[in-house]
């Protein structure tokens, strides 16, 4: 329309590439935005954990930020992204939450900012070097449940159906009036002393072993409810341990596959508990046969008393069960062994009106499978094994409440 123009159009082109890149380059160089991470030292697993992000604006010109906290791999994270307005010299606070689904060391990859350069011809992009590493933990938060819930002797909420402390157990500690007690505990001469009734204050004996033996191997990859066998186990076994502690007793952990891969003798105290923690939060199941004769072996070496073992396993079919039975069968003349397993209620056989092929092969898988479960239980009880089976919403309640059981009857 205007001839001539033409020959002005690549000069005006270079000249407004230059003016954006020119902005964005000032642009980045000028809006000064610090970022800090904040967050607990460890994460729990599968549950939600707090983090907050810390803008500031180190510049001399109010800024519009859009934020992006890169998500910590293998997590749900909501909340990570937020639009934010920053005066000169000023401050604010961006909070989200993130449910990480596995355990182990995990990795914050950094922040991201964008937001418009002078003129607002160019977007800046900026990607913060505030990469961090988080461990992450079984989830501890229903320990803080037990508390509570064991101080206002509720503990039957949690699954646990006796209440701590309240079983006649071995050892002897004070003489107190007769109180519609069990005549079993009377003792006969201080009431004749006395002249009135009197009987014998037991509680369940402390500093006696408990030790949770935990199964790495291929098994232990499967999943129950979109979650891996292992994880629901940690979670019961860590349960456990914390009621064990709080009984008195001693605690230790034994994990193995091909090989020991932990092993933390039983001790008290928190220092020790911190160990026992550190020796599995980042525990991991391997596509192996488990070497259960090494396992027994490694625990025989290093420790003689009597103790509690928990064994964490899941052995489907009959051949495990005896190849389970038949390595610890040396520890269980000294010790008690209990084996726990995880029910999966998506494989349990629904019988009914079978409408299709796929029906029909699902529902005979179903019961194929557990029959061969129902045959390896069989197994391990007549080889003289207690065995703990259950729903993972269950199977911590369940695993402490045979633990108290065991030792009001003085069985470990």
């Amino acid at each position: 329309m205007l001839p001539g123009l033409e020959r002005w159009l690549l000069p005006y082109d270079l000249g407004l590439i230059a003016v954006v890149a020119g902005s964005g380059i000032v642009g980045a160089r000028s809006r000064r935005i610090v970022v800090r991470r904040s967050h607990r030292e460890s994460l729990a697993a599968r549950a939600q954990n707090p983090v907050t992000l810390t803008l500031e604006n180190q510049g001399r010109h109010p800024i519009k930020v859009q934020v992006f906290d890169e998500e910590l791999e293998g997590s749900e994270t909501n909340g990570n992204e937020a639009s934010v307005e920053l005066p000169a010299g000023a401050q604010r606070e961006i909070e989200y939450t993130v449910l990480p689904t596995r355990r182990g060391a995990q990795e914050f990859a950094g922040t991201c900012l964008r937001f418009l350069a002078p003129l607002g011809l160019a977007r800046v992009v900026q990607t913060l070097d505030n990469a961090s590493t988080v461990r992450v933990v079984p989830n501890v938060r229903p320990l803080r449940d037990f508390e509570l819930l064991k101080r206002k002797g509720h503990l039957a909420s949690l699954g646990v159906r006796k209440a701590l402390g309240k079983g006649t157990g071995m050892e002897f500690v004070s003489l107190r009036d007769y109180n519609e007690d069990d005549v079993r505990l009377m003792h006969w001469g201080a009431t004749a002393r006395r002249g009135r009734l009197v009987v014998k204050e037991l509680e369940p004996e402390r500093n006696q072993a408990v030790v949770a033996c935990l199964d790495l191997g291929r098994h232990m990859l499967g999943e129950v409810e979109g979650v891996r066998k292992l994880e629901h186990m940690l979670d019961a076994a860590v349960f456990l341990l914390h009621a064990a502690s709080r009984q008195g007793d001693l605690t230790g952990v034994l994990a193995f596959d091909e090989d020991v891969r932990a092993f933390v003798a039983p001790q008290k105290g928190r220092t020790h508990a911190a160990l026992v923690a550190d020796s599995i939060y980042d525990l991991e199941p391997v596509a192996t046969q488990p070497h259960y004769r090494a396992a027994v072996a490694h625990f025989g070496r290093h420790w003689r008393r009597r103790a509690l073992i928990v064994l964490f396993s899941d052995a489907e079919d009959a051949d495990q069960a005896r190849e389970l039975a038949i390595a610890f069968a040396p520890l269980r003349r000294r010790h008690l062994v209990v084996v726990v397993r995880v029910t999966d209620p998506g494989q349990a056989a629904t019988l009914g009106a079978v409408t299709s092929e796929a029906g029909m092969l699902r529902t005979a898988a179903e019961v194929w499978n557990q029959d061969e479960r129902d045959a390896a239980g069989a197994i391990l009880r007549n080889a003289g094994f207690e065995c703990i089976e259950a729903h993972p919403s269950n199977l911590a309640g369940a695993l402490v409440s045979a633990y108290l059981r065991f030792k009001d009857r003085a069985r470990i």
